[in-house]
Formats: structure tokens, C-alpha cells, sequence
């Protein structure tokens, strides 16, 4: 004889509308991972990227290499479609002149201009592993007295960039003589960096400003700190005529002062000795092209972050010496930002708010086949003839419902969060993922419960009734009726009304069966970034009312208490209603 938990539990959740409802939700879950990475891709945010490229105008070889990061100077798969525009420096002087003299109005000139830019070559390329390497021959040749931008559409998991194709946009190329041809070098990283020329000289000291060298090159450099985790990054786009390999220094704190600051000396003239006194050295040799070099934090005393710009010198003693001093700018970076991207969107009502929003929907029809259809067709009462138990019966179609409500539960987040993971490469801790897991779970299991209780009391179309009421109060007006209490505790839309609508929605939460994954959501975020909310003082305001025993005891009493009451009433009452 089958267990009768596991016949109801295969009866309930094979049934054709519960089984292509679970399907669609599942599917759902892929879609929805989807939609998230998408709608991050069209947001206008910064993009983080170091770029390398080089024309040499004699061979007509292009080279381009883009490596793309994500908020934490990841590297992140994106696409990459760029147009490499010349246009003639003579014509666009011509042309403001012509402005200046009245000749044309400034809608011609904007016109006129965009036609002096001739676009030598194009293409699109996705990245592998995070990085994008182009060489070809261009169809055209740059003409001479011409100057070169690259005009790049970085789309990525963590949003996108455009580069209208105008004089003035785009990065230009810097063009480099080298006996009788002519290089344009483009070297840099996005969204800041500093470009400075790499130096050769036939003597070994370096100085700056630079006197009695030649150009050799060109070199890039942006510093990124992440003060939370203490992690920092050092991005760098060299290209140098010479070969050699370089070695990276930092300025100790207050070297960039020394070098701009009025009053100080104007030129700095250093041989090997006295480079340790002024920099750092990062143990790693770079060559030509792009690099991400991770550095220790901790040779600069905690000092790292208190600057705007630090110092980097590139040194090579390979072929002569070849150096360049840069003034390279630093920025903080957020820890776990990227993740708390595709978070909000995984949380949201694009994620788990969407299954929480419309899953109860099954919930209650689960309650409908297992106990009050039956009810109002007496048929409850034919299966009380068998040899089995009214208690037996309550247990037996209680305890597969939850069975259900877990495994559409399950194969939802699973849906979900490997999508995302395959999609982004951003996972939950397992902490984490168990906390997510949990609230939904147990958000539905209390509804399931309470309408269990629902259909102890009644049977049939009063049911239903009952059922999509509590449905839509509990699911769809909650947040009215927080607002509404809120308004009335504060008299109005004061100064601090925000907070105190936060304050009375958590407390609000304790009451309402849905929502328990709230609570379970901020201690998701907590427990992930050290914070639930970017919006000063809301932490704050949610941990005055929010507090594990209290969500522990109010899910326990929503799952518990309507199951005890409903098997009071079902143990006396008649299964014929």
C-alpha cells in the first residue's frame, strides 16, 4: 500500500495545471535571470575597461585589445562594437573659423563636422574570459595630417556605453614618429586614467619633467582601492617602440606633492638609489599591452585612499632606460557593488518577487483539490470510511501540500540562481542562499497554513472567496495598509515620514504571512554586504524592529497556530459542506 502523504503529494503536484504552473515558473526563473542581466546591460552606468591599440599608418596593422571589468575590477564577458573614425585637423579648423565668421550657423556645423570624419574600419567582438584581442589590416589608409579616435559601445551584464560618433567624443590616438613612419598609440582605462609619454634616454637617471629624452611611447595608469576589503588594483596600458619589460613603482604618500605643489622643487632628478627613497616597488615586471596588477596595501601604512592622484613610475633598463612618471588618479571602489546589482534585481519583483507574488495563487488552489472541493462534494467523507483516521487525513493532505510548496519552492531558486550564476558568475554564500530558500518557503507554507484553516471552516465557492480575499489583502494591500497606519501615527508627510513608513511596514510584517521573507531578505543583505539598504539611516531604523526571535516566533505562530485551529474545527465539523 503507497504512503498516503507521498500518493497526495504525487496527486497534487502531478496534476496538469500544477505541473505546467511549476513548469512556467521554472522556465520563468531562467527568463527571469535573463530579463535581470538585460536590464543592467541597457542602464547608462559607468563601465569599468582598459584599452590598447595601435595604427601603424605604413602597414595598415590595427591592433586593439579591451579587457572589461565589473564593479570590483573583475573581468567580465561583454561585447564590444567599435568604429576607428580619422578626420582632417585643417578641415575642422576651417570649419570653426567659418562659425566664428558668421558664414554658418551652429545646426551646419554640427552637421558639417560630423561629415569631415571618415571611418577607416569596424567591428564587433565578444570577449573571452574578459578580454577582447583585434589585429587585422585596415582597408584604408590614414591619411596624413589626420587625427584618430576609437569610438566604443561597451555592452556588459552591469550596464552599457555609447560613444556618438562627433568630433570631439571618443578616445583619441596620440601619433607617435618613428623615422619615417607614423604610429598612433591609444593607451588608458575607463571610467579615469592618466596618459603620459614613455621616455627613452641613453642615461640612467630619470627625471621630471623630463629634458634630453626622446618619446618612445605612450603610458596609462589608474589606481582603484576597496577600502572595506583592503584590495587594490593598479590598471595600466603601456606600448613602447623598444622591447623590455617594465618595472612598476608607486610614490609613497606625498611624492604627487612634491612633484606639483608651488614651492617645490620644479625637477627631480633620480638614479637607482634614490628611486627606493621615493617609491614603492611592486613586485611584478609588465610588458607592452594591458595589465591589472593587485598590489599589498600594506607598504603604504593604510595611507592608500587619502590621495586623489599617487605617483607611478614605469622603469626599464632593457634597451636604455625607458620610463614614465605618472600622475595617476585613485578612486574607491564599493565591495560586493556588482553583486548587489544583479541582488536587488534576484530580490526584486523581476525575481523572487514575482514567484512570491503569484505562487499563492496555487497555494490556495493546492487547498481547494486537497480539502475543500472534496468537502463540498462529500467526498472526504467516503475516504473516512477506509480504515484511516480524521487526524490521519488532516496530516496526511496538510503534509503534502507542504511537500509541493517546497519543491515548486526549490525548483524556482534553483531555476533562478544558477541562471544568474551562469549568466553573471555571481553566487550566493551558503548561508545565504539558505536564508532566501527559508523566507520563501516559509512565507508560503504560512499561507498554505493559513488557508488551511480556510478550508476547515468552509468549503466550496465560499472558499475560493475567502481564499482570494486574504490573497489580496495579504499579497496586494499590505503595503497601503503600512502607509495608512503610518499617516495616522504621524499626522502627515513629515520630515522624517520615510523612516517612520519604514519603521511601522517591518513592524507590519510580523502580522502578515507573506511577508516573512522580508525579514529573511534583510538578513540576507546584511549578511552579504554588511548592510541592507545604501539610504542613510535605514539599517538603523529596520534593526530597532526587527529581531530574530520575534521573526522565528511570528513564522512559527503563522505556520502553527491556523493548523491547530483548523484541525479543532476539523475533527467536529461536517466534511459535507
Amino acid at each position: 500500500m503507497p504512503n498516503p502523504v507521498f500518493y497526495d503529494f504525487k496527486r497534487g503536484i502531478l496534476r496538469l495545471s500544477v505541473l505546467l504552473t511549476l513548469l512556467l515558473f521554472t522556465v520563468t526563473g531562467v527568463g527571469v535571470a535573463y530579463l535581470a542581466t538585460s536590464l543592467l546591460a541597457t542602464m547608462p552606468t559607468p563601465q569599468y575597461y582598459i584599452y590598447y591599440s595601435t595604427i601603424d599608418t605604413s602597414t595598415r596593422e590595427f591592433k586593439l585589445e579591451i579587457i572589461l571589468l565589473n564593479p570590483e575590477i573583475r573581468r567580465v564577458e561583454g561585447e564590444v562594437s567599435y568604429k576607428l573614425g580619422c578626420m582632417n585637423q585643417t578641415g575642422i579648423v576651417n570649419l570653426s573659423q567659418d562659425l566664428a565668421r558668421g558664414v554658418i550657423i551652429q545646426e551646419e556645423f554640427n552637421e558639417k563636422r560630423k561629415e569631415l570624419i571618415m571611418i577607416v574600419d569596424e567591428g564587433v567582438a565578444r570577449s573571452s574570459s574578459g578580454k577582447i584581442t583585434i589585429e587585422k589590416t585596415i582597408g584604408k589608409q590614414v591619411p596624413e595630417n589626420y587625427t584618430c579616435r576609437l569610438y566604443l559601445n561597451i555592452t556588459t551584464p552591469f550596464g552599457s556605453q555609447t560613444m556618438p560618433i562627433e568630433v570631439f567624443n571618443g578616445l583619441e590616438y596620440v601619433p607617435l614618429e618613428i623615422g619615417n613612419r607614423t604610429i598612433y598609440i591609444l593607451t588608458g582605462s575607463q571610467p579615469s586614467s592618466a596618459t603620459y609619454p614613455l621616455y627613452s634616454s641613453t642615461s640612467d637617471f630619470i627625471t621630471y619633467p623630463v629634458f634630453n629624452s626622446s618619446v618612445a611611447g605612450s603610458a596609462s595608469a589608474s589606481i582603484y582601492y576597496n577600502r572595506r576589503s583592503g584590495e587594490a588594483y593598479l590598471l595600466l596600458s603601456i606600448h613602447s617602440v623598444y622591447d623590455g619589460e617594465f618595472e612598476v613603482y608607486l610614490g609613497k604618500p606625498g611624492l604627487i606633492n612634491t612633484l606639483i605643489e608651488p614651492g617645490k622643487p620644479s625637477a627631480m632628478i633620480l638614479n637607482s638609489s634614490l628611486v627606493d627613497e621615493y617609491f614603492n616597488k611592486i613586485n611584478m615586471k609588465i610588458k607592452n599591452g594591458i595589465s591589472i596588477v593587485e598590489f599589498d596595501t600594506s607598504l603604504f601604512n593604510n595611507t592608500l585612499g587619502r590621495q586623489s592622484v599617487y605617483a607611478v613610475l614605469l622603469l626599464s633598463r632593457d634597451n636604455g632606460t625607458m620610463y614614465s612618471i605618472i600622475r595617476a588618479p585613485s578612486s574607491s571602489i564599493q565591495s560586493g557593488q556588482s553583486a548587489r546589482m544583479i541582488y536587488n534585481q534576484l530580490l526584486g519583483i523581476a525575481g523572487i518577487g514575482l514567484f512570491a507574488l503569484f505562487f499563492p495563487v496555487v497555494v490556495l488552489y493546492l487547498i481547494y483539490v486537497y480539502v475543500a472541493k472534496p468537502r463540498s462534494q462529500g467526498a472526504l467523507e467516503f475516504v473516512l470510511a477506509r480504515p484511516i483516521t480524521r487526524l490521519q487525513l488532516f496530516a496526511t493532505r496538510y503534509t503534502a501540500g507542504v511537500l509541493v510548496v517546497l519543491v515548486a519552492t526549490g525548483l524556482f531558486y534553483i531555476a533562478l540562481s544558477a541562471a544568474i550564476y551562469f549568466l553573471t558568475g555571481v553566487s550566493t554564500s551558503p548561508t545565504g542562499t539558505l536564508l532566501l530558500f527559508a523566507g520563501l518557503a516559509s512565507s508560503l507554507i504560512a499561507f498554505y497554513s493559513l488557508c488551511y484553516l480556510l478550508a476547515s471552516l468552509t468549503g466550496g465557492t465560499r472558499y475560493i472567496v475567502a481564499s482570494v480575499l486574504a490573497y489580496i489583502l495579504f499579497a496586494m494591500l499590505w503595503s497601503l495598509v503600512a502607509l495608512a497606519l503610518t499617516l495616522i501615527t504621524t499626522g502627515g508627510f513629515t520630515t522624517n515620514f520615510f523612516e517612520q513608513y519604514v519603521r511601522v511596514q517591518y513592524i507590519s510584517y510580523y502580522f502578515n504571512p507573506l511577508r516573512i521573507m522580508d525579514f529573511t531578505q534583510y538578513y540576507f543583505m546584511v549578511n552579504e554586504f554588511g548592510e541592507y539598504s545604501l539610504i542613510p539611516g535605514i539599517d538603523q531604523v529596520i534593526s530597532e524592529v526587527v529581531y530574530p526571535w520575534a521573526v522565528a516566533l511570528s513564522t512559527i505562530a503563522w505556520i502553527i497556530i491556523p493548523v491547530v485551529l483548523a484541525w479543532l474545527k476539523f475533527k467536529k465539523a461536517s466534511l459535507y459542506a
